[in-house]
């Protein structure tokens, strides 16, 4: 198979980089398959039946597909497998946080899928600030000081786990987002959050100028699968669209993409 030039590897990974003359609307490539377009992250005990509900119906009014976890669980429970799924397969993320947010490992777990989604699947991030200061949340500081003194003392055989807990809320709280205090009304912060939303998600949706070919939800699920397990990538090669169109291929070492035409067969490499 001959190999075309190569591409600097796209901030959008795992979306290929745009294509450099129009296509026609023919040849356009299927838009991706979301489960859901936002996944809501939240502490039910200070935002369940107020805040979060309030938001729930704005985006709803506005016909964004909205997954929100209505269960009431006990405090220490593990995420499910389910839960990661749903993470998975949403395009955004809203991440309320209020004072016991860091008090549910619950939601730092979810927090950390959400950054590793955002890493390797474009995952978008918009965090909301409901009754905490963004600088608590990347400090924990505040009503997270205490919080995290305590998950110190319990994991301190597994600071790694507190470790990454933290530079997840780190990382969030750098986010752009919105601090309710900067706002009188509530009920305009969730016009303005569902505004956005809609906003990104026209400009996330695939259009002719913008993508040459979208990869499908299982091959981007796979690879998920293949990250997590593996810290250190080698190559991974991907083949296999029967009409010829191009496949990328991404490398460790040279963090580029390159372009191959492929035939009628289906096969994935692993190379480290």
């Amino acid at each position: 198979m001959a190999l075309e030039a190569m591409e600097e590897l796209p901030r959008s990974y795992p979306h290929p980089p745009p294509s450099p003359a129009p296509l026609s609307p023919a040849a356009s490539p299927a838009p991706h398959s979301w489960r859901f377009e936002v996944f809501l992250s939240f502490s039910g005990q200070d935002t369940r039946g107020n805040f979060t509900d309030h938001l729930l119906s704005g985006l709803l009014e506005r016909q964004v597909k909205a997954y929100r976890d209505d269960k009431n669980l006990p405090r220490g429970s593990f995420i499910s497998k389910a839960l990661l799924r749903a993470i998975e397969r949403s395009r955004i993320s809203i991440i309320v946080f209020s004072k016991n947010y860091a008090a549910s490992r619950w939601c730092l777990d979810e927090l950390v899928k959400i950054i590793k989604c955002r890493k390797l699947l474009g995952h978008i991030i918009l965090p909301v600030f409901f009754d905490v200061r963004p600088d608590h949340v990347a400090k924990q500081t505040g009503p997270y000081k205490k919080i995290f003194r305590k998950y110190e003392e319990k994991y301190k055989n597994n600071k790694q786990k507190v470790e990454k807990w933290k530079d997840a809320l780190k990382t969030v709280a750098e986010i752009s987002g919105w601090d309710k205090e900067n706002y009188r009304s509530e009920s305009k912060l969730i016009r303005i959050i569902a505004k956005k939303v809609v906003r990104k998600l026209r400009k996330a949706a695939p259009t002719v100028g913008n993508q040459l070919v979208q990869l499908n939800s299982k091959v981007e699920e796979m690879k998920l699968k293949l990250y997590e397990k593996w810290e250190e990538i080698g190559t991974i090669k991907f083949y296999g669209l029967q009409w010829g169109r191009k496949i990328w291929d991404s490398s460790k070492d040279k963090k580029r993409w390159q372009s191959q035409h492929v035939s009628e067969f289906c096969l994935m490499k692993w190379t480290n």
